[in-house]
């Protein structure tokens, strides 16, 4: 999302903050089939000294979550099943999005220009074309294939993965001026979505990046689909969901929907979530609906992550304005995970 960094930290300010100024989301598992979470919401953590700004996995024993700083470094957590443990992986800047692949390889994004590539074991800082930058997604086909996109602090930047690091990808400068992006998606490598302010949305068809017209002109933050269906979703200008009908993108926000930050489908459910805690989900053949968590959150969602048991996790905290501070997790499923055993 897009931002400056803060002169005595080194940090960016949130993108969320950015847009408010403007304004006066491997062998992906999104294809199997999934529960549609039904099952009661609970605050598995909370009140974390960081906020969690991403949440991913392989599976319901192999959870991944990062976000702001804590002592100086980026919190990164996982879950192995049994309990929560912070994986140290040396990001001196703010996570803003993670992907993990089935071969543990996990990839990291942020701000500094900051990209982090591990093993679930041992983790190491990419090289990248611009430290100033701030990264908000980061999405790849296979871990050799990756994009990373985000802002310098005033346009838009798209990087792609090389055997050397990432390099800056070939797009026309038209289409990246003023406009910060927030996130990458796509479902193989020559279908790669992007979406940023002013409702922008971007895809590459295997050949080269073109603009993808819609009557939206809100911010989108998140975009994520499966083989047959794809999502954006965005706010702060006003609350937007769209869907993607054939090759036009039809506005899906139900009434009364508070701004929405993250989304994600598999199977043929979709889960989007935003500011106060709320949560949208849709189903087959049904159009987008509140959920009623139980949970009463004064902070705002900025991910959510279906697992393939139909376990649905949720992560936030406060992510308007710095600090990203307050962290928290929420979970509807079959298997509620504990929260930490340990402060962190």
């Amino acid at each position: 999302m897009g931002v400056l960094p803060a002169p005595a930290l080194g940090r960016a300010v949130p993108a969320l903050a950015l847009l408010a100024g403007l304004c006066t989301g491997c062998s992906d598992e999104a294809s199997k089939p999934v529960a549609t979470g039904a099952e009661p919401w609970a605050l598995v953590l909370h009140d974390l000294p960081a906020a969690l700004l991403s949440v991913t996995g392989t599976a319901p024993d192999d959870v991944w979550a990062a976000g702001g700083l804590l002592d100086e470094e980026a919190l990164v957590l996982h879950f192995d099943g049994q309990a929560w443990g912070r994986i140290h992986v040396g990001a001196r800047n703010d996570l803003w999005w993670a992907q993990v692949f089935d071969d543990e390889t996990i990839f990291l994004a942020g701000g500094g220009g900051t990209i982090i590539r591990g093993d679930g074991a041992s983790f190491a800082a990419m090289s990248t074309p611009d430290p100033a930058a701030t990264l908000y997604g980061i999405w790849g086909s296979d871990p050799d294939h990756m994009w990373a996109v985000g802002t310098d602090g005033t346009n838009g930047v798209v990087w792609r993965s090389s055997e050397q690091g990432f390099d800056t990808a070939v797009v026309d400068s038209a289409l990246l001026e003023k406009a910060p992006l927030f996130k990458v998606w796509g479902r193989g490598a020559d279908d790669v979505w992007m979406v940023g302010i002013q409702g922008q949305i971007l895809h590459f068809d295997g050949e080269r990046v073109t603009r993808v017209a819609s009557d939206n002109a809100r911010p989108l933050t998140t975009v994520h689909g499966t083989a047959s269906a794809l999502y954006a979703v965005g706010g702060i200008a006003g609350p937007v969901v769209l869907g993607l009908e054939g090759d036009t993108w039809q506005d899906m926000t139900p009434p009364d929907a508070p701004s929405m930050n993250g989304v994600y489908a598999r199977g043929d459910v979709a889960y989007a979530v935003g500011a106060h805690g709320e949560v949208l989900r849709k189903t087959a053949g049904h159009s987008f609906e509140r959920v009623e968590t139980g949970l009463d959150l004064a902070r705002d969602y900025h991910a959510v992550w279906l697992d393939e048991n139909g376990g649905v996790w949720a992560v936030g905290g406060h992510v308007s304005v710095a600090p990203l501070v307050q962290g928290l997790l929420s979970y509807a499923g079959p298997n509620p995970p504990p929260a930490l055993a340990t402060p962190l």
